[in-house]
């Protein structure tokens, strides 16, 4: 249990929409919320204290490229096109990118430790399609979808890929 969050961020029923709240408890049975409200009187195996913090569903990426993007850090951002607004984004796309798996591998890992510690608890990726993508995906802790660029991989244009 989360006791008296200082916010939390909660779907009411009454009115069909998200409110806020103001020092409530969060309380979960193993995977499973069983309790966001104020003044929760049941057990709790652990209570941890929620001044200074804010509860919220998790935020959903819908156009993300993890399996690839990390690892043109510092080549981008440092090599500007002017014709592009001094963006590297399109220049070096085809040039250079993650060949291997590990390479791939690693990206997606250092991506989505990012993103979960940022709040993203769903993602889409996008990318050319490899082999081992939806499982180290799954690896992630992320759930989403993977986006193969192209129809013709492995006959699917898109996988439904839940946390391992």
């Amino acid at each position: 249990m989360l006791r008296d969050a200082d916010w939390v961020i909660a779907w009411d029923p009454a009115v069909r929409r998200h409110a806020y709240l103001r020092l409530a408890d969060v309380v979960f049975e193993r995977n499973t919320m069983v309790h966001v409200g104020r003044g929760y009187a049941g057990p709790a195996d652990r209570t941890l204290g929620g001044r200074g913090r804010l509860v919220m569903p998790g935020l959903v990426n819908l156009h993300s490229h993890i399996g690839r993007e990390p690892i043109f850090r510092g080549i981008r951002e440092e090599h500007g096109v002017p014709g592009h607004h001094m963006t590297g984004l399109f220049e070096r796309f085809q040039a250079f990118g993650p060949g291997d798996i590990e390479s791939r591998i690693a990206c997606l890992e250092l991506a989505a430790g990012e993103l979960l510690r940022s709040g993203v608890t769903s993602v889409v990726d996008i990318g050319a399609a490899w082999d081992g993508w939806a499982d180290a995906f799954a690896r992630t802790g992320l759930r989403g979808f993977i986006g193969p660029l192209s129809s013709h991989s492995s006959g699917r244009v898109f996988g439904i890929v839940t946390p391992a």
